[in-house]
């Protein structure tokens, strides 16, 4: 009887998948010249009478997304008439299960009224064809974006794109729902700058509430469909979803974004704890920037943020002010004057130039304080890549004369520059090893052109005239 019951039900499921794969073969291939509301004469192109499918925009593990034209916004002389309708692609239950599965998809992401997220208006179903419509993203997926054409998106644009992305699922946690299958391919960028996450197709609520009390068990007890490369080890291990298996999808997009390069080279989470793989740390991030990625990518959840509010906040950190910088500027101020942020590499040598009389940092207005600090950073994050005079218009030099001309003799930017000009010593003595005396001496004027008056370059230079 058992047996029976289960070939029956595989037969189904059979007729079921042969049926959609017939159906999409002949939407698909409906030539393109078909005019709005005439019909194929094997399958019609109108769902509901009232959308007409026009092309297809995605394809995935669910089913397939079509642009369609909107009847009753054309009707209403709508000047954008087109929507989204995501056709549901038969799973291994019942049709009933079916038409559910996509309801609780669309119900979820309903909840999710943000900026960053699709917006999801109904599901529906034609005869056997579940569908889900929503809003038509014009613009490109950021799977298409990364590395086009070997070009890195501008690191301004990269860290904005990470934001949003992140702004979304801090709305959708807050919700309870966690994405689970978080990819660039899921991330569109449209042709307005606005960031949309889309395809809550397999999300859980991590937290049963009232709005979602109601049978959260489809496809429990079975692996949704990840996407292996930028799922957590949780994640590939079937364990139950939690915030943090988004942080480490978000950071994987994260790295690509900034660096063009999948973290792992696209081996998957557990792959690269086995094999020990360690990301590259990226270039222009601070030390704390950095920290921050590399915590999102980390192997276990326990050594990931706690939220992905946590996250972003540790990846852009805002410098506070009020009641912290009370308390912090006489500190620093004191380590500034005590030189014990960091040890000098030399004493101060008779062939500097004049400096005004030093002032103490304490006494710099609340603004100049400010500006200061900002410009270290920016300053430190240049060093931390050996953006030392490149490129033009923003690298360690710029930051640390900006500063000078704030707080002549201050300690750190001198000493900034002073590393800087250690640099040119070291380029100077290799060219000078090799035989190429024009161009040690050319990096020597350099170097004292940045640091006037360094000890070690005025004692090069004197040992090549």
């Amino acid at each position: 009887m058992a047996m029976s019951t289960g070939s029956n039900n595989t037969d189904e499921q059979d007729n079921a998948t042969l049926a959609w794969s017939e159906k999409t073969k002949l939407l698909e291939q409906t030539p393109p010249e078909l005019k709005p509301g005439q019909n194929n004469n094997k399958v019609k192109r109108t769902l509901k009478d009232r959308f007409i499918l026009d092309t297809v925009i995605a394809r995935g593990g669910m089913g397939i997304v079509f642009k369609a034209r909107d009847l009753r916004k054309i009707e209403a002389m709508d000047d954008d008439p087109y929507v989204a309708i995501k056709l549901l692609k038969p799973g291994n239950h019942s049709a009933k299960k079916d038409f559910i599965n996509l309801q609780r998809e669309t119900r979820k992401t309903q909840m999710l009224s943000h900026p960053n997220i699709v917006n999801v208006h109904d599901f529906d179903r034609d005869g056997e064809i579940f569908m889900m419509t929503m809003e038509y993203l014009r613009g490109e997926a950021l799977s298409e974006i990364i590395g086009k054409d070997k070009a890195l998106i501008p690191r301004k644009e990269a860290l904005q794109i990470i934001k949003s992305i992140g702004q979304a699922l801090i709305y959708a946690h807050s919700k309870n729902i966690i994405h689970c299958d978080l990819k660039p391919a899921n991330i569109i960028l449209t042709t307005d700058n606005v960031i949309k996450v889309l395809d809550f197709g397999i999300a859980r609520a991590f937290q049963v509430n009232k709005m979602l009390a109601v049978n959260e068990t489809l496809n429990q007890g079975s692996q949704p469909a990840l996407t292996p490369t930028y799922a957590s080890c949780e994640m590939l291990k079937g364990k139950t979803p939690e915030p943090r298996d988004d942080i480490y999808a978000l950071a994987c997009i994260a790295y690509e974004l900034l660096t063009g390069k999948h973290p792992f080279n696209r081996k998957t989470c557990t792959q690269a704890n086995t094999e020990g793989l360690l990301p590259i740390p990226v270039e222009g991030l601070s030390r704390n920037q950095w920290k921050a990625l590399s915590r999102g990518l980390a192997a276990k959840r326990e050594d990931r943020p706690e939220s992905i509010k946590a996250f972003i906040q540790d990846l852009f950190p805002v410098r506070q002010k009020g009641r912290y910088r009370i308390w912090a500027l006489p500190l620093i101020s004191s380590l500034l004057l005590l030189g014990l942020f960091i040890i000098l590499p030399r004493q101060p040598s008779e062939n500097d130039l004049p400096v005004t009389p030093a002032v103490p940092f304490e006494a710099l207005t609340q603004d100049k304080q400010e500006e200061i600090l900002d410009l270290l950073e920016i300053a430190d994050a240049h060093m931390m890549v050996q953006r030392y005079t490149d490129p033009p218009g923003s690298n360690a030099y710029i930051a640390y004369r900006k500063i000078l001309e704030l707080h002549p003799s201050n300690k750190l930017a001198l000493t900034g520059l002073d590393r800087i000009a250690d640099t040119y010593v070291n380029l100077a003595k290799g060219y000078s090893k090799n035989g190429n005396q024009q161009m040690a001496r050319g990096l020597i004027k350099e170097g004292l052109g940045i640091r006037p008056g360094h000890e070690a370059l005025l004692k090069l230079q004197k040992r090549l005239k």
